[in-house]
């Protein structure tokens, strides 16, 4: 009976203990739970604070900025702006390089990255069907010296000739992106004079700096015409053109070009060699560089106000459609 009593009494105390065990783990896993649903709506609160945080501050900087609707304000309204101080080339005297068509008389004056590359092409296969044979990659400057020997110096043969005079532009913000993307990275800022100069002087390419120093570089840059404003290029101010055309009107480029370089050999759709539109990621480093040129929209206007006001200006009659951006 004695070990019977004792058995029983460790049995009472073994559950008493269980169930006080039990009932603090109980209380544990209930407090651990309350602590993971409380850490829960911590972190959703301190998210919602941070996305709320910076949308106020994204919209505070935009407000300062100017910008609108994409964020970026439309740069035809650039040269509207008090604080943009224009700045004048007619003094430095640059003399374009047209391409020369002798045979159909055509005088097309384009600047580089505004699509040159793409008319030489054109011209040099058109060259090729005519001769039979693939023309060598100097054979445009062939056409401009029995141009020279006809007409005299192409700064001053542009009146004189009884050509039709053509100018092909660009966007002028997608010139300049497309000159940074094409000539200012590392493996290939040596492809252009005005890029070894801005490299020269800062080492590690910013377009930060390109941009606040930008008519420097346009006159002091070598006059590289890669970086020189289209309208004083191609001196639209002053001479008269008889065709004028977007480099990014396909149709109205093949509509010009195929009555005198074939109608089906003409392929303005194909991309070039280098066209930085081609390249992985364009879309994204386009904005990226959108956004600088709208951060120092003054300095730009500044020195592009020319290739802004004319591409802008009454964009229906020259191809363009609805405002640029």
């Amino acid at each position: 009976g004695g070990g019977g009593g004792e058995g029983e009494t460790r049995l009472c105390f073994g559950f008493a203990c269980f169930a006080l065990c039990g009932g603090r783990f109980g209380f544990s896993f209930l407090d651990m739970m309350e602590r993971k649903r409380k850490i829960k709506v911590d972190v959703v609160l301190n998210a919602a604070l941070i996305v709320t945080i910076t949308v106020v501050s994204l919209a505070g900087f935009r407000l300062v900025l100017g910008w609108k609707g994409s964020g970026i304000t439309d740069f035809c309204d650039y040269t509207s702006l008090d604080s943009v101080e224009k700045q004048s080339f007619r003094a430095y005297n640059k003399y374009q390089r047209p391409v020369i068509d002798i045979k159909n008389k055509l005088y097309i004056c384009v600047t580089p990255k505004a699509g040159i590359t793409k008319i030489q092409a054109e011209f040099k296969s058109y060259l090729s069907r005519e001769r039979g044979y693939k023309v060598p990659a100097n054979a445009q400057n062939e056409e401009q010296d029995k141009f020279i020997d006809l007409y005299g110096p192409i700064e001053h043969s542009f009146p004189q000739s009884n050509f039709t005079k053509i100018f092909i532009y660009r966007n002028p913000v997608d010139r300049f992106i497309s000159l940074w993307q094409d000539k200012f990275t590392r493996e290939r800022y040596n492809n252009a004079w005005v890029s070894m100069v801005f490299v020269n002087d800062y080492r590690i390419p910013s377009v930060d700096l390109l941009l606040k120093n930008l008519y420097y570089y346009i006159v002091h840059g070598l006059e590289d015409p890669h970086i020189w404003p289209q309208i004083d290029y191609c001196r639209v101010d002053r001479f008269h053109y008889d065709k004028e055309v977007d480099i990014d009107d396909h149709r109205g480029l093949t509509e010009l070009f195929a009555p005198y370089w074939g109608e089906k050999e003409v392929d303005f759709e194909a991309g070039t060699a280098h066209a930085t539109k081609d390249q992985a990621g364009h879309a994204e480093a386009h904005l990226r560089l959108r956004e600088k040129v709208e951060l120092w929209r003054n300095s730009f206007a500044g020195s592009y106000w020319r290739d802004i006001d004319y591409y802008c200006k009454d964009r229906g009659n020259k191809g363009n459609k609805g405002r640029a951006r």
